[in-house]
């Protein structure tokens, strides 16, 4: 509502501004001197045509205020802190899983591309958490990058030796997946002091059939996964 409002306030004075200009030179009395140009209307008409021009440049104004989203590029330049939500999940989060078919472990990845929906660079810093079959990671993964304004960044987490929860088919063997990667970050933006912060966890759950010939050959398999999200914080 508050871009509307905005809108109509530069569209009045647009018009304000283009009557203040038309009086100052007298832009209205040599329009109107201009008879030749309308010889068939009056002075009265063509006094009304002189006048709506400036209506007609208030529109414009509103239209293009409008179109081109001018209260919210207004606001983000001037605003000390991103957007509420601004750097959010884009796309499908992807799994990736390597295995091989006599191995008891194999190795995943985790993708998840975060898109800054404003216009400027943000720096972003934080944390990353994983669990992948019952494995955690080590430790949490230091997150820390800048992004550029509408642009997107992955975050990135590969796990080794993560434990295959197998199961055997007449016609092959089943590879169960269960995995959760939560990111905690801060943004803000560039040597700005003030931040946003988001928290999330993704969650994919899928199988993968491999067949059982070939039992030495390394398989990589990426699949449409089940995908899930939870525990979000945005502030």
């Amino acid at each position: 509502m508050s871009k509307y409002i905005s809108s109509v306030v530069v569209g009045l004075l647009a018009w304000i501004t283009v009557r203040i200009i038309a009086g100052a030179f007298g832009l209205n009395e040599k329009a109107l001197q201009l008879g030749y140009w309308l010889p068939h209307l009056s002075a009265e008409q063509r006094s009304f045509i002189v006048s709506s021009a400036a209506v007609l440049i208030g529109i414009i104004a509103v239209v293009l205020w409008l179109a081109l989203n001018a209260d919210d590029r207004i606001r983000n330049l001037l605003s000390s802190r991103p957007e509420l939500g601004s750097l959010r999940v884009e796309g499908k989060p992807t799994a990736k899983m390597a295995v091989y078919p006599r191995n008891p472990a194999c190795s995943v990845e985790l993708g998840v591309d975060l898109f800054n929906t404003m216009s400027k660079l943000m720096e972003v810093e934080g944390k990353l958490f994983a669990t992948i079959n019952g494995k955690d990671l080590d430790q949490p993964m230091d997150a820390s990058f800048p992004i550029n304004g509408n642009a997107s960044k992955t975050l990135f987490v590969r796990m080794e030796d993560v434990p295959v929860r197998t199961v055997v088919q007449t016609d092959g063997l089943e590879h169960h997946l269960s995995a959760h990667l939560r990111y905690e970050l801060t943004y803000r933006y560039a040597n700005a002091k003030h931040s946003r912060r988001t928290c999330k966890t993704v969650s994919w759950t899928f199988a993968t059939r491999a067949a059982p010939e070939n039992p030495g050959a390394r398989q990589t398999v990426v699949m449409p996964v089940i995908v899930h999200f939870s525990d979000e914080i945005e502030e």
